[in-house]
């Protein structure tokens, strides 16, 4: 829309003022003990940072490190200066509400087992009361979810996700970009997802290669993991047709990795991203499909919905493998503690 290109150059204006301060000092940066991991993006959303985020954190377990998971906690109820920690899909510190549900975050401590997930707006803060609420723990690192933006927090890894097909565009309000593509000048990994071919990666990554000398250039592709039955029983049927029912920023891509999967997908729920669906209407289309399948985020924050459908829930994985990577500070990197 021509009429949102001022509002999009005042945007940039002000995302270069502020980082412009960060960079002269005149905006603090906190420091954290250990050893600190940005993973974020440059778009709103759907560009596979959360399943980067918890193959990052697997990588620094098999290490013997003892990663800590920071997050903001987007729409998960959680008001300004409040936090929760996470363990094993339970809060064992902070806030403990039933109208907080940050998807994300129940999701990747379920799936990393004994693994500490931070949840909250003032991450620094949660951060330090974590440290002395739960004595015990000697995080060796800490993992910034949906950092590049956060920067009062210091980091000493940048790593940024672009989407191949769609890797920079308008900024906000007139696109979907937080921040022009100038902005990888900051960060020190850029990790290219979701091609269409290794073509299409290889050039992208030449390109990337040409305006930042310096930056380390890494790629991934995600699979489709088989689904697992969540709750209810299976159809006895040769042929399941199956509805999909998620709150993600691109359910486009979901139903497609799923198809290509040979998943019989017949029906599409789509809802606002970290978004709950709607009981009624999955009912009201009953008839159509004999199963449903959701995403791990959303199954992990609608769980008590699903099961009161009396259908066949399967959770649809998503899996991330390594094309060229992973970053080098992944790559037999000593693990640093701290007293």
């Amino acid at each position: 829309m021509i009429w949102l290109k001022p509002l999009e150059v005042l945007y940039r204006f002000v995302v270069w003022v502020r980082n412009a301060l960060y960079d002269l000092k005149l905006l603090p940066e906190w420091s954290l003990p250990g050893t600190v991991i940005s993973i974020g993006n440059i778009a709103l959303g759907g560009t596979g940072k959360s399943p980067l985020v918890m193959s990052v954190a697997r990588r620094i377990r098999e290490m013997g490190g003892e990663p800590v998971i920071l997050t903001r906690g987007y729409k998960s109820g959680l008001r300004s200066g409040e936090w929760q920690v996470y363990l094993n899909g339970r809060v064992v510190a902070g806030i403990s509400r039933p109208s907080v549900k940050p998807d994300e975050a129940v999701m990747q401590s379920r799936e990393l087992q004994n693994t500490y997930v931070i949840v909250g707006s003032q991450r620094y803060a949660a951060a330090r009361a974590f440290l002395q609420d739960l004595k015990l723990t000697s995080p060796t690192h800490w993992i910034l979810d949906d950092g590049f933006q956060h920067r009062r927090l210091k980091r000493d890894h940048d790593v940024v996700i672009l989407d191949a097909r769609r890797p920079w565009g308008p900024c906000l309000p007139a696109g979907r970009f937080r921040e022009p593509i100038s902005a990888l000048a900051r960060a020190t990994t850029v990790v290219v997802g979701k091609s269409t071919s290794p073509e299409q990666i290889v050039a992208l990554m030449n390109h990337l290669r040409s305006l930042y000398p310096k930056l380390e250039l890494c790629s991934v592709t995600f699979k489709q993991g088989p689904l697992r039955l969540a709750c209810g029983e299976a159809p006895h049927t040769n042929r399941e047709r199956f509805a999909l029912v998620c709150g993600v920023a691109n359910p486009d891509d979901v139903a497609h990795q799923l198809r290509s999967a040979g998943v019989n997908l017949v029906k599409v729920f789509n809802n606002p991203d970290h978004t709950s669906f709607n009981v009624r209407d999955v009912l009201a289309e009953r008839l159509s499909f004999t199963s449903i399948v959701t995403t791990e985020k959303d199954w992990a924050r609608d769980q008590e919905s699903f099961e009161s459908l009396g259908i066949a829930v399967y959770v649809a994985p998503l899996d991330l493998e390594w094309v060229h990577g992973p970053p080098k500070f992944l790559e037999n990197n000593p693990v640093i503690t701290y007293s």
